[in-house]
C-alpha cells in the first residue's frame, strides 16, 4: 500500500518533488532539508520582534516625511505579515529527526509561500509609497531598506536556494523594475541592484554547498558515533561472553576432571586388589574393573561428544532418513533396560522421514532415552511421534521423578546432575542433556522440555519433514554397525588364525594380541605404514586371515592408504579400522567395505569381528569379507 500525506501527495512522490527542489532522497540529503527548514523557521521567529518593532517605526517616520497613508499603509502590511509569519514559523520549526519526506516536502512549500508572502509587501514598498509622491531622497531609503532585509535572509534562507531565489526576484526584482522605469537617473540605482541579484544568486548557492557538507559531516559524524557505540556494545557482550566462556570452562574442566578420577580410582583400586586376590575374588574384581573401564568409556565418548559439537568439528551429514528405522536400535537396547528396572517401554514411531544427520540423531535419541530410563523407578517411558504439516514431533516422556522449571535450562549445561530421592543418578555425569542441545542446535531441530515434580518429564523435538525430491532412491540400508553376530565360541576352528594388527601404539598392539592369543589364532603386530610395506614385499609374507589397523598413526590419518596398501596384494582381506573421528572419516572409506569400529573397542566386540572374518580361507583371496563390511 502506498502511503498518502494529507494533501493526496503519496511518499515518492514527495520524495520525486523533493529532488526537483534541491532536496535528494539520500538519508543525509533528507536530514540537511529538515535542518533547512528548522533554521528558515527559527531565522522568522527571532526576527519577528525586530521587524515588528521596524515595521511600526518606519510607519510612523513615513506618514511623517511624506509618505502619507501610503506609507502607514505599507508599514501595517508589513507588521501583519511578520505576525502571520511568527505564528506559521512556530508550527513549522516543530519537526521530528524521524520525518517523513513528505513532511519535510510540506514544511518546504509552506515556507516558500510564506517567503512568497513576506518579499511581496516588501517588494511593493517602493510601489506603495511612490504613491504619495514623496521625496526621492524616501524612496532611496526605503530601498536600502528593503536590500538589508534580503541580505539578512541570505545566509539561512540560502539553505533551500529554490525559495531564497524566487524570494530574492521578488524583493530586489520589484525594485529593480521600479528604478529602471524612472529614467536615466533611476537606471543609477538598477544597475547596481540588479548586479546585487546576480550576487545573491551566486553567494547563495556557495552557501547552499557548504550546508550541505557540513550536514553531511555531521550525519556521518553521527553514523560514526553509532557504529562506535555499537562496536564497544558487541565489545562489551563478547568481553561478557568470553568470561561467561571462560567461567564455563573452569566449570567443566573442574566436573570433566571430578568425574574422571572417579572411575580411575575404582580401576586402581581393584587393578591394586586383583594382584593379591584369591582365585575366589578375581571374578568380582574383574567385573569391578570392567565396570570401572565402561564408566570411563562413556565419560570420554562424551567428552569427545561436547568437544566436537562445541568446536564445530563434527562432520554432519543432513539426509533423510527413516525415523521409525534408525531408532530401531535404541528401541531395541531401552527395550532391556527398562525390563530390568520393571518398566513399561511404549513406542509409537511411524516410518516418517525427516531430515536430520542419523549418527547425531541416533546419539541425540539414545541420550533422551536412557536419561528417561534412569530417572524413572516405576511406570513407563513412552517414545512416540506425530506429523504436522511439514514437521515431525518426536516425543520422549516418562512418569519419573520429574524437573523443577527453575531447572530447565541448567540441565542441558554439562555437568549439571540433579539429585532426586528415588532417582538413579549414580551412573550419571551430567553430559547426555548437555549433547543434546547442542546436536539439535547444529541439526536445526527444536527441543522443548514440560515437566513437573513427581509427574515426569517430557522432551519434544520438532524437525523439518523431507521432501519428496529429498527421498532415498530405495530403501536406505541400516548399516553394518548394527549388525548382530552370532555369539562366539571363543574358540576357533583348527588351524587358528593370523591376524594383523597395525597400531602405533605399543600398549594397544599388545592387548589386541591377547585377544587374538585367546582364540588360539596368531598375531602379527607392526606400528607404521612403512612396516607394512616392508611386511607385503618381503618374498614370503605371513599367512593372514584379517586386519585390524587403526586410523590414525603417528597423528597422521593414514588408515585408507593402509586399506589400499593390503589390498593391492590381498584384495579380499577382512580389514577392520579402528578410530576416534567416525564422524569425519571420508567417503571413500564406505567404498572400501571395511569394518568401521569407533574407539573404545570392546574385546568381546573384536572377537565376535574376528569369530565372522576367519570364515573366510586362510589366504586371504576369499570374497566373504564382503558379508562384514560396515
Amino acid at each position: 500500500m502506498i502511503k498518502k500525506n494529507d494533501e493526496g501527495m503519496d511518499e515518492k512522490a514527495a520524495v520525486t518533488e523533493m529532488h526537483i527542489q534541491g532536496c535528494a532522497a539520500a538519508p543525509f540529503q533528507l536530514e540537511a532539508a529538515r535542518q533547512s527548514v528548522i533554521l528558515r523557521a527559527q531565522q522568522s521567529i527571532h526576527t519577528g520582534p525586530t521587524v515588528l518593532v521596524a515595521g511600526i517605526l518606519c510607519g510612523f517616520v513615513l506618514a511623517y516625511t511624506g509618505a502619507g497613508i501610503y506609507g502607514a499603509a505599507w508599514a501595517a502590511m508589513v507588521v501583519a505579515t511578520a505576525l502571520i509569519n511568527r505564528v506559521a514559523c512556530h508550527r513549522i520549526v516543530a519537526i521530528d529527526a524521524d520525518a517523513t519526506a513528505s513532511l519535510v516536502y510540506r514544511r518546504q512549500r509552506e515556507l516558500k509561500w510564506l517567503t512568497v508572502m513576506n518579499t511581496l509587501v516588501m517588494g511593493a514598498g517602493v510601489w506603495v509609497v511612490d504613491l504619495a509622491q514623496p521625496p526621492t531622497s524616501i524612496l532611496y531609503a526605503l530601498t536600502v531598506l528593503q536590500t538589508l532585509y534580503q541580505l539578512g535572509a541570505l545566509i539561512n534562507a540560502s539553505t533551500h536556494p529554490p525559495t531564497f531565489i524566487l524570494g530574492t526576484w521578488i524583493n530586489l526584482g520589484s525594485m529593480v523594475v521600479f528604478w529602471a522605469l524612472q529614467g536615466a537617473n533611476g537606471l543609477l540605482t538598477a544597475v547596481p541592484l540588479f548586479a546585487l541579484v546576480m550576487l545573491c544568486m551566486r553567494f547563495s548557492s556557495q552557501i547552499h554547498k557548504e550546508f550541505l557538507e557540513s550536514v553531511r559531516i555531521r550525519f556521518e559524524n553521527a553514523d560514526l558515533l553509532e557504529q562506535v557505540r555499537q562496536q564497544m556494545q558487541q565489545a562489551n557482550q563478547a568481553r561478557e561472553s568470553a568470561e561467561r566462556a571462560n567461567s564455563a570452562k573452569s566449570r567443566f574442566l573442574a566436573g570433566a576432571s571430578h568425574d574422571l578420577r572417579q572411575p580411575l580410582h575404582s580401576l586402581l583400586i581393584f587393578a591394586s586388589l586383583l594382584e593379591k586376590a584369591e582365585a575366589a575374588q578375581r571374578g568380582d574384581y574383574l567385573r569391578q574393573l570392567r565396570t570401572a573401564a565402561a564408566s570411563l568409556e562413556r565419560l570420554l565418548n562424551g567428552l569427545m561428544d561436547l568437544s566436537r559439537l562445541d568446536a564445530n568439528a563434527f562432520s554432519v551429514r543432513v539426509d533423510a532418513i527413516d525415523l521409525a528405522e534408525v531408532s530401531a536400535p535404541v528401541i531395541d537396547e531401552a527395550r532391556v533396560e527398562a525390563a530390568a528396572k520393571g518398566l513399561r517401554l511404549d513406542v509409537d514411531l511411524p516410518h516418517i522421514f525427516v531430515v536430520s544427520d542419523p549418527l547425531l540423531f541416533e546419539r541425540i535419541l539414545r541420550n533422551l532415552v536412557d536419561n528417561a530410563i534412569k530417572y524413572t523407578s516405576k511406570g513407563a517411558v513412552r517414545v512416540s511421534a506425530v506429523r504436522e504439516e511439514d514437521r515431525v514431533r518426536l516425543v520422549v516422556s516418562d512418569d519419573g521423578v520429574g524437573i523443577a522449571e527453575a531447572d530447565h535450562n541448567r540441565i542441558f549445561h554439562e555437568f549439571e546432575r540433579l539429585r532426586h530421592s528415588g532417582a538413579d543418578t549414580e551412573d550419571g555425569f551430567g553430559l547426555g542433556l548437555a549433547i543434546v542441545a547442542r546436536g539439535c542446535h547444529l541439526l536445526g531441530h527444536e527441543i522443548a522440555l514440560d515437566s513437573v515434580i513427581g509427574v515426569g518429564s517430557r522432551f519434544t523435538i520438532t524437525m523439518r519433514c523431507a521432501r519428496k525430491a529429498e527421498l532415498p532412491a530405495r530403501k536406505p540400508p541400516s548399516g553394518d554397525d548394527r549388525k548382530v553376530y552370532p555369539a562366539a565360541s571363543h574358540a576357533l576352528a583348527p588351524g587358528g588364525a593370523n591376524v594383523l594388527v597395525v597400531d602405533d601404539n605399543t600398549g594397544v598392539r599388545a592387548a589386541t594380541a591377547a585377544i587374538v592369543a585367546t582364540l588360539g589364532g596368531e598375531c602379527h603386530p607392526i606400528g607404521s605404514l612403512q612396516e607394512l610395506r616392508q611386511l607385503l614385499h618381503r618374498s614370503d609374507p605371513p599367512r593372514m586371515n584379517a586386519m585390524i589397523a587403526d586410523w590414525r598413526l603417528n597423528g597422521e590419518a593414514i588408515g585408507l592408504e593402509l586399506v589400499q596398501t593390503i589390498r593391492a596384494r590381498f584384495p579380499a582381506l577382512p580389514v577392520a579400522l579402528v578410530t576416534a573421528d567416525r564422524d569425519q572419516l571420508p567417503p571413500e572409506v564406505a567404498a572400501t567395505g571395511v569394518r568401521i569400529f569407533p574407539k573404545p573397542v570392546a574385546d568381546d566386540v573384536l572377537i565376535d569381528w574376528i569369530m565372522s572374518a576367519v570364515e573366510a580361507p586362510p589366504d586371504g583371496t576369499s570374497t566373504g569379507e564382503s558379508r562384514h563390511a560396515a
